[in-house]
């Protein structure tokens, strides 16, 4: 007769009472957290919502087919009080590449990323009723990663630049201008950004640098070369001048444009 190996047996309790506890409480042990993948409404739209749903962690899942400057809104229903969404951005492998950002659309507070091609998830949590998009444009990144490389931009063209969430806080976009004549430097910026972006020139007028102006969320300006202590509009001097895009607050991220003419 074989003898009885006793030693296994707490080994199988162990286990029973494992499974016994994941039968009584397996909504909040298994299931955490959840997937969903949003809803694709239109070519650079997605969109989910909820109402009295899961309160635990959702990675809402989408797709970019470019690097593109992207816009989330949404808000958290609580008691018919549209309240702050508390999001934060993750990679394809759902690992966190940005701090947390809160979003409440119904006040006019949307958050801006500037983002690489690839697959994201927006990560919420402890909310049962809400609403949450996300919509895109492709942009282009055009600006040189030195002065030395700087990109040559033209008279009265457009050009862009992207700020993208897990660049070094350090980079900095460089374009080149050259100003053939004497004149007024008419700088026309667009900017749509989480945090400020931090736009300088440099030149044969301005050689220790002038600050433009540092924009946060969607903002928009005409500006000139100005006299650093008058603020009286200079004429500048022939040459080749430098814009530098840079980040004003070490977190900021997203997307901006701009057009230079001289009067």
């Amino acid at each position: 007769m074989k003898k009885k190996n006793r030693r296994s047996y707490p080994i199988v309790r162990i286990l029973i009472t494992v499974v016994l506890l994941c039968m009584l409480f397996g909504v909040n042990v298994v299931a955490a957290s959840k997937t969903v993948t949003m809803k694709k409404v239109s070519k650079t739209y997605y969109t989910y919502s909820q109402v009295s749903g899961f309160k635990g962690t959702v990675y809402h899942k989408f797709v970019l087919p470019s690097d593109s400057v992207v816009v989330v809104y949404g808000n958290a229903d609580q008691l018919y009080t549209f309240k702050n969404l508390n999001i934060t951005l993750c990679n394809s492998r759902k690992k966190e590449i940005r701090r947390k950002d809160a979003v409440n659309s119904d006040c006019g507070d949307l958050i801006w990323y500037g983002l690489k091609k690839g697959t994201y998830y927006l990560k919420t949590s402890g909310n049962s009723s809400y609403i949450l998009g996300v919509t895109f444009e492709k942009w282009a990144d055009k600006g040189g990663c030195s002065k030395s490389k700087a990109y040559n931009t033209a008279q009265k063209k457009v050009v862009k630049g992207l700020m993208p969430v897990g660049e070094k806080s350090s980079k900095a976009d460089w374009f080149k201008l050259k100003v053939k004549k004497k004149g007024k430097l008419c700088i026309n910026i667009k900017n749509g950004s989480t945090g400020r972006i931090h736009f300088q020139i440099y030149g044969p007028s301005v050689k220790k640098g002038y600050t433009l102006t540092a924009m946060e969320s969607e903002d928009e300006g005409i500006y000139y070369v100005r006299n650093a202590k008058t603020k009286k509009v200079l004429k500048v001097k022939p040459g080749t001048y430098y814009i530098k895009v840079s980040r004003k607050d070490k977190n900021a991220t997203g997307g901006y444009a701009f057009s230079w003419k001289r009067q």
